[in-house]
């Protein structure tokens, strides 16, 4: 381990998480056998961007990559009524967390007060030699129900041609934002993988070119089970994220090839497979759809992410990890079997 309180390193074998608990509480690198499978920022003013975050800002102008947590929205929501005001991406990812207690080797725990609702959010991470483990508990301090929306954010590293996979069960999308309405407008079903834009056929599943242009968010219907992952094709590894359904049950993609932000010369590419509690992105679209869980006065909630790195002790192939994410619980191509067994 090595930590200075605001850089917390776990190690377990060939996994390495980096931890910035003073900088939104960014799991800034997930690495498997020295291969980083997280979006690492890339700034080109003179100063580095995590040090600009400060609680409002618009998320463009933070760090943009990494795992962020989106609490209690994602987008940017009711400008200007002060019922429905939460800052773009929530208040957490912009303020500095604390440690409930000193780090260990594999082991830490950090925790924060929201700015907007009276939310206490605690994570613990674990590292494990094939994954890491994070369980969240959200509390709400106040005297009043609050209403609110979480998603897990993790920008994923890609290449062209690297496989997206969902549950097999998933087979359309809802269009929460499409740049220049290349696959429709808000609300708008879509099929997956296979759908239309303009230039005819394309497969979802698999990522395009940071020249594509193109910045998409869509969210499943109701999943059968959490289960789904990002192979990366030119090394023959993955990422498989696996939470519970039932208390994360929709899953938000997040598919960047360049098209994103508008106004900067910094275009991202990345994706984001984001376990959430509703298919919105807006608090206030989701409590204008009813569709916002309630944390009643002093009422906890939690739940657990695993990240588990397929592939680090030998080549996997595409099809053995997509086997093994769409096949479901009951499937004999178990997680454990995608992952190094040391």
């Amino acid at each position: 381990m090595n930590t200075d309180n605001d850089r917390i390193v776990l190690e377990n074998g060939p996994i390495k998480v980096v931890l910035l608990p003073g900088s939104g509480g960014r799991i800034e690198s997930l690495q498997g056998a020295g291969f980083e499978f997280l979006l690492q920022s890339v700034d080109s003013g003179p100063r580095n961007p995590y040090e600009r975050m400060t609680p409002g800002i618009s998320f463009q102008d933070g760090a943009c990559s990494g795992i962020d947590e989106c609490l209690p929205t994602v987008a940017r929501s009711g400008i200007g009524i002060p019922d429905l005001e939460v800052p773009d991406h929530g208040d957490f990812w912009a303020i500095p967390w604390t440690l409930q207690e000193p780090a260990t080797a594999h082991s830490v725990t950090i925790t924060a007060d929201g700015t907007s609702r009276p939310l206490r959010f605690t994570k613990r991470l674990e590292v494990y030699p094939t994954s890491l483990r994070i369980d969240y508990v959200v509390q709400n301090l106040g005297s009043q129900p609050v209403e609110y929306l979480y998603a897990c954010h993790p920008l994923l590293s890609i290449d062209v041609g690297d496989r997206i996979v969902l549950p097999k069960s998933v087979s359309s999308l809802r269009v929460e934002s499409s740049a220049r309405n290349r696959l429709g407008n808000q609300g708008d079903s879509i099929s997956w993988p296979i759908t239309h834009d303009a230039s005819g056929p394309i497969d979802l599943s698999v990522t395009l070119p940071s020249i594509a242009n193109t910045a998409d968010m869509l969210y499943t219907g109701p999943l059968a089970y959490g289960r789904c992952g990002l192979f990366r094709s030119a090394v023959g590894r993955g990422v498989v994220l696996h939470f519970d359904h039932a208390q994360l049950p929709y899953l938000g993609l997040w598919l960047c090839y360049g098209g994103w932000p508008d106004d900067s010369e910094r275009r991202q590419f990345a994706i984001a497979l984001e376990p959430t509690v509703a298919a919105r992105g807006s608090l206030e679209n989701a409590i204008r759809d009813k569709v916002a869980p309630v944390l009643e006065a002093n009422q906890t909630r939690s739940w657990t992410i695993e990240f588990l790195i397929a592939g680090l002790t030998e080549v996997i192939s595409e099809e053995t990890f997509v086997r093994g994410i769409e096949s479901g619980v009951a499937s004999p191509v178990r997680l454990s079997d995608l992952v190094s067994k040391t």
